[in-house]
């Protein structure tokens, strides 16, 4: 039976406001993974990206190195028959590499939420309170942008589990543009994953606090420090 308590290990988190991207109001899915620095072990995860690490052979040392949460919905999605990777993630739950949760309630309308599985895994990620959100949604991920929720592509994780040491650096890149194929990213995006695999093969934790953080190309092209203005 699936549990609806929240979890004692971290308080839930309040909504933060409606502050957009960046202080200088630029707005976009190609920007996305430049608001988020990973510092976390703990992650509520949507369907496409888990169905993106299993057609890319990823999906069990991603599981192995994190605690990973999806509601039910998105097992669902998972799941499905004849879907890619579909008799590999109902194996890692019943290997209890992966966890199911139930939603209980709902937020409030005003959030305009986005819908299906992207939309319980946002209620869950409220519910819990993880470390951050694994999505590739376009819609889900313009949600998490405007209202400050840490997120993750699965775009990145494969240069995570390099830095974690549990995949080599060719292995990773491999992996990287098995999620290219299969996923529907853009130019930028796709230009930026491969910078950062870049980066953390040569042994830069770009994850790190002290980090600086790319901007994409035909803005100001550079790493910067956390807070430091761009341009």
């Amino acid at each position: 039976m699936l549990s609806c308590t929240r979890s004692k290990r971290k308080r839930n988190p309040k909504i933060p406001g409606d502050r957009g991207v960046a202080q200088d109001g630029r707005t976009g899915y190609d920007r996305h993974m430049v608001a988020f620095r990973f510092k976390g072990d703990r992650l509520v995860a949507d369907s496409s990206s888990l169905i993106y690490l299993a057609k890319s052979s990823l999906i069990r040392p991603f599981v192995g190195a994190f605690d990973v949460v999806v509601p039910a919905l998105v097992f669902r999605e998972c799941v499905r028959s004849g879907y890619p990777g579909s008799d590999e993630i109902r194996g890692l739950r019943r290997e209890g590499l992966l966890s199911v949760r139930g939603i209980c309630g709902d937020l409030e309308s005003h959030l305009r939420l986005p819908r299906g599985g992207e939309r319980e895994a946002i209620i869950l990620f409220y519910q819990l309170g993880p470390d951050g959100l694994l999505i590739d949604d376009r819609e889900g991920v313009r949600f998490c942008l405007r209202r400050g929720i840490p997120f993750l592509s699965a775009l990145l994780v494969p240069s995570l589990l390099v830095v974690r040491e549990i995949i080599g650096a060719e292995e990773a890149r491999k992996s990287l543009e098995r999620i290219v194929e299969v996923g529907r990213y853009s130019g930028s995006v796709i230009f930026f994953a491969r910078e950062v695999l870049q980066k953390v093969s040569g042994g830069v934790d770009v994850f790190a606090p002290e980090a600086r953080i790319w901007e994409p190309p035909g803005e100001t092209s550079q790493w910067r420090k956390p807070g430091e203005p761009s341009g």
